[in-house]
């Protein structure tokens, strides 16, 4: 079986997807699946186990076009050869062409949402995003042969936009890291934010109700992490003009020190207003660091395990749970840590990339539907 992963970016900057999407190809190659990766944009660097070509964009269209010179006719060819292409995200070129690019022949076309069909992400650019539907966008919807949703949350999504088609429900993976001694006792206890600086992550929510948490909490501070941009420097400056304390603004962080980043922390957050998964919950829990989040997002099991809180977007039940989980010792916080750390191992990526290479197989081939497979 020969796939092809499209996604418009693998760098950091980019969000979820620029590691999700990788990771997947990686897990499918393991599973035995010939799979290659194509994108617009690529970090120098590129380690993710898989052939990965990248289609540079054409200087003097927009970036959010997502259109590469030669696309169209490098997606036929790879259709004539390919059993599936499985494009992630919408509303660019590279996802709009690979269902006119496959037309009369044997390739299916798997479309992941991943969090553009939200009410939410709906509402932001719209104008964007009705051109793209005018442009072959709708098109390409209602011609998929399958959508893979990351979480339940999708799966409405999808349904609410009118499209029929199956779905398969499967969540994204994690890896697990392996930790030879436990959590150490924080000099400092940390709220930490991990993540793209964007409007939709809820990071100005969070930084209103640190005025005051800062003032019930003195031995805490608030740490946060991400690809630096001018959304980030917006924010610095407001944080600074209210004064608010022990607010540390830091940039990209990747591998080890990611990892140190999440075990040092004493507690995770994640404001988002939308999230179709939110991988730096699951990465948090992976580090045995509980989490806060909300209803924007697909964790609301978080209380069911024990691990964190999962609130309605809103100032007031966030600095609520905040409030509650900052109040709790640093035992019952690494109990809530552990519990998540073991609950996440049902989301290791051997296992995702096995249940899509049996979803993929039921596509192409047919046979009894796997369970993850929703009909209409």
């Amino acid at each position: 079986m020969r796939v092809i992963e499209l996604v418009a970016s693998i760098r950091s900057e980019y969000g979820g997807p620029a590691y999700t999407v990788p990771a997947l190809a990686s897990a499918l190659r393991r599973a035995g699946v010939e799979v290659e990766l194509h994108t617009l944009a690529a970090p120098e660097k590129i380690d993710c186990g898989v052939p990965v070509t990248v289609h540079p964009l054409i200087r003097g269209i927009p970036a959010f076009a997502g259109y590469s010179a030669g696309l169209y006719g490098q997606l036929q060819m790879l259709s004539r050869d390919s059993n599936i292409i499985h494009s992630h995200l919408l509303w660019t070129a590279l996802n709009i062409l690979p269902e006119f690019a496959r037309r009369g022949r044997n390739c299916r076309h798997v479309i992941s949402p991943r969090g553009t069909l939200s009410r939410t992400a709906m509402g932001m650019k719209s104008w964007r995003k009705a051109a793209s539907l005018r442009l072959g966008q709708w098109s390409a919807l209602e011609h998929a042969d399958l959508f893979h949703a990351t979480s339940d949350m999708e799966y409405e999504d999808i349904r609410r936009m009118g499209l029929r088609q199956p779905v398969a429900v499967l969540p994204n993976g994690i890896e697990l890291p392996q930790f030879s001694e436990a959590k150490r006792r924080p000099a400092c206890r940390t709220l930490l934010y991990f993540g793209r600086y964007h409007p939709i992550k809820g990071i100005e929510m969070l930084l209103s109700a640190w005025k005051k948490l800062s003032l019930r909490h003195p031995e805490w501070r608030l740490r946060l992490v991400g690809p630096c941009n001018a959304y980030a420097e917006e924010l610095k400056k407001a944080a600074e003009k209210c004064r608010l304390p022990r607010v540390e603004f830091c940039g990209e962080l990747k591998g080890a020190r990611k990892i140190e980043a999440y075990r040092e922390a004493s507690l995770f957050v994640l404001p988002s207003f939308s999230e179709n998964f939110g991988v730096t919950v699951a990465e948090a829990l992976a580090c045995g660091t509980p989490a806060v989040t909300t209803t924007g997002t697909p964790w609301k099991q978080l209380e069911e395990h024990g691990c964190g809180r999962c609130v309605p977007a809103g100032e007031e039940p966030l600095t609520g749970a905040l409030d509650w989980l900052m109040s709790c010792g640093d035992d019952e916080l690494a109990a809530m840590g552990e519990r998540g750390r073991s609950w996440m191992e049902e989301f290791n990526w051997t296992h995702i990339g096995e249940r899509m290479k049996t979803i993929y197989g039921w596509l192409c081939c047919g046979g009894d539907r796997p369970d993850e497979v929703r009909p209409d």
